[in-house]
């Protein structure tokens, strides 16, 4: 049985599966606008929203080595 979140104007009903999936989207759409705008003027040393980004790829890339090992990590996900 299929358990509705909720439903707006009894057209467009609403389960978990489509707010899982819409808050991916806007998480990726984020991510994109986010890199956008922080690799516009690219700095040696990261100031502002670089530095926000490079933390981001930081974090990624940390938890990457502890899954697949460095030598795969860094191949996968440059």
């Amino acid at each position: 049985m299929e358990h509705r979140v909720f439903t707006i104007a009894n057209f467009f009903s609403s389960n978990h599966d489509f707010i899982t999936g819409f808050f991916v989207v806007l998480t990726a759409v984020l991510m994109f606008f986010i890199s956008l705008g922080a690799s516009r003027k690219m700095q040696m040393v990261p100031m502002g929203l670089q530095n926000v980004y490079e933390s981001i790829i930081s974090a990624i890339l940390s938890v990457a080595k502890d899954i697949i090992g460095e030598e795969l990590a860094r191949k996968y996900f440059p």
